[in-house]
């Protein structure tokens, strides 16, 4: 089995349990979430792409659709051509790496709660590959606008090699994989966010005891 496929998930059925707190005149916000699907995952791999300043995935100039989750619309992607183009202005290196792997999205920039669920959850599942001499060879790149301390010091709870890009960066590889939500955004599976909920706790305990 190679990498990719080891990077693949099924898809999976959920069902979930009303919260204590649940109000039975909300029921209208929530009646789609109780039984839902978690589509199959496949990562993506392209030659010839590289990863801009604002840490987007590219082949050519088209962004990898794959990177992002939520729907695409014009307004908003011509907005991310803009910036793009502007980041571009500023390009004073470029970085070349043999191994790369993107496991963010357009919004685990956002807050805490898109960090934990759309990446951390993500590493978690990747720590579960049996393979991890193969996964050590990759820089896991994390994007310049992930700038508050969360990022770095939730990253410590994991032993990969992670790689800040720098505004006036450009990244290629000859070997770029995209990793992409294993859930929809707001959603997890359940097996690996058990698995990072213990690690995070062991990670705060080991480290308080050092102190």
């Amino acid at each position: 089995m190679n990498l990719l496929e080891r990077l693949s998930l099924p898809s999976e059925s959920v069902k979930r349990k009303k919260p204590i707190n649940y109000i039975y005149n909300d029921e209208y916000l929530f009646k789609d979430e109780f039984i839902g699907n978690l589509p199959n995952v496949f990562p993506i791999f392209r030659k010839n792409t590289y990863v801009s300043p604002c840490a987007r995935f590219l082949n050519g100039l088209i962004f990898n659709s794959f990177q992002f989750n939520t729907e695409l619309k014009f307004s908003w992607l011509f907005k991310l051509y803009l910036k793009f183009f502007f980041f571009l202005t500023k390009i004073r290196r470029i970085t070349k790496f043999d191994y790369i792997l993107l496991i963010t999205n357009s919004k685990s920039s956002y807050n805490f709660a898109h960090w934990n669920l759309d990446v951390l959850q993500k590493l978690e599942f990747i720590d579960q590959i049996d393979d991890q001499f193969l996964i050590s060879k990759f820089k896991i790149i994390i994007p310049n606008d992930h700038t508050d301390d969360f990022f770095r010091k939730t990253l410590e709870a994991f032993s990969f090699d992670f790689y800040f890009q720098k505004k006036d960066e450009i990244i290629s590889a000859k070997y770029p994989i995209l990793l992409p939500d294993i859930a929809p955004t707001g959603n997890y599976r359940k097996k690996y966010i058990l698995k990072l909920s213990q690690r995070m706790r062991n990670h705060w305990i080991n480290k308080k005891l050092l102190i």
